[in-house]
């Protein structure tokens, strides 16, 4: 949804009219349409991975009813990515949805009859897409359940704190959600590596629940995919709403997979990992993208050191895009100029950073010591 654009059928398209934000989502980077000379650009780097989500209203306009073409587009970006020695890695659900399931499906996501639906997606997605082994159910399910009806930061809750009560239910249903599509997944190919993707929300100092804990309550799961930005320290709570301010802090992404490692004993993917500008404004921190990227797989290659299974890295994100309900945040590797009809994508310092860690596997010596990085 954030890069491919076009969201008639998406819950978002409907709150682009009155819900609160800055900017209508419209083309987003045009990946729909131009994903084969954005997957050069993956290539072009030397990455061996690339992560994208299907929109699933595209896929599922209608209840029951399923689009052929948009089914066989998808699997032309599959094609695509193989094509240039990419390994797809395919998110089902990336918190835009079908609006029917908002107007037809009384409660929506508070319904458990939404367990059944997703099953019903996810088994179609599994029969039609071929070429994929490695699988994503949810994307930061945890943040879904929180941002939606607790911070109302997404549709449909209407008001902040006003279907907090629900939370639980909607946690319930998405955990559920989660194991049926695992089941059905898995039974159609038990080659698939298959996994939830959480925001790594482990909060210090006062005991809350974090993202350990969630993913202990689901029931199966092949490897261990965490969204990673910074460590959650009580003092950067006031911060969070702020995505250009978060606090950069490279060692937790250490200590984060050590922690899921050792609990599960799983392999450990990073799903997301990156670092916001407001605009084109430089980071008042002094972070730079480039430097970010380096002292992160620094300290990655550190947890690998120690026993880890780190299986890969993917870095958020290649392009700069629709942030749900803006075009301020920049977090691409590539910047997108939205003002221009032909939306050039510019590549930032971090593009040369990144190639030199494909090259090496981790950050060289020369390129560590550039960005102050002690070994």
């Amino acid at each position: 949804m954030q890069v491919e654009g076009h969201l008639q059928h998406s819950n978002w398209h409907d709150e682009l009219k009155h819900w609160r934000m800055e900017h209508p989502a419209g083309r987003g980077c045009d990946f729909l349409n131009r994903y084969e000379s954005d997957l050069d650009l993956v290539r072009g780097m030397g990455l061996g991975a690339f992560r994208f989500s299907l929109e699933w209203g595209r896929i599922e306009p209608e209840p029951g009813r399923f689009d052929d073409e948009a089914l066989a587009h998808y699997q032309r970006i599959i094609d695509a990515c193989h094509a240039r020695g990419i390994e797809p890695i395919l998110t089902l659900w990336h918190f835009s949805y079908p609006r029917w399931i908002d107007r037809e499906l009384p409660g929506g996501w508070t319904n458990p009859e939404i367990v059944e639906i997703f099953g019903r997606f996810a088994r179609k997605a599994g029969e039609r897409l071929r070429g994929v082994k490695w699988w994503i159910t949810q994307n930061e399910p945890n943040a879904f359940v929180l941002n939606t009806w607790l911070f109302a930061a997404y549709p449909p809750a209407p008001a902040p704190l006003l279907q907090a009560g629900r939370c639980p239910a909607v946690a319930a249903n998405v955990v559920a959600a989660h194991q049926v599509a695992y089941d059905i997944l898995k039974a159609q190919d038990r080659s698939r590596m298959i996994s939830a993707n959480v925001f790594h929300f482990q909060p210090r100092g006062l005991g809350w629940p974090n993202t350990l804990e969630f993913f202990a309550r689901l029931e199966s799961f092949d490897y261990i995919s965490i969204d990673y930005y910074f460590a959650h320290l009580p003092w950067e709570w006031p911060y969070l709403a702020f995505q250009w301010a978060w606090p950069v802090h490279p060692p937790g992404i250490a200590d984060s997979v050590l922690a899921y490692w050792r609990r599960f004993r799983k392999p450990v993917l990073i799903g997301e990992n990156g670092l916001c500008q407001h605009g084109d404004r430089p980071r008042r921190d002094g972070w730079t993208r480039d430097r970010y990227l380096v002292h992160h797989v620094h300290h990655l290659e550190r947890a690998a050191q120690a026993g880890a299974d780190l299986v890969g890295y993917m870095h958020w994100s290649l392009l700069d895009n629709w942030e749900f309900g803006s075009y301020t945040p920049r977090f691409g590797l590539y910047q997108v100029d939205f003002t221009r009809p032909d939306l050039p994508r510019t590549p930032t310092a971090a593009v040369e950073a990144y190639q030199e860690i494909a090259g090496e596997g981790y950050a060289a010596a020369p390129l560590l010591a550039r960005f102050g990085v002690r070994r």
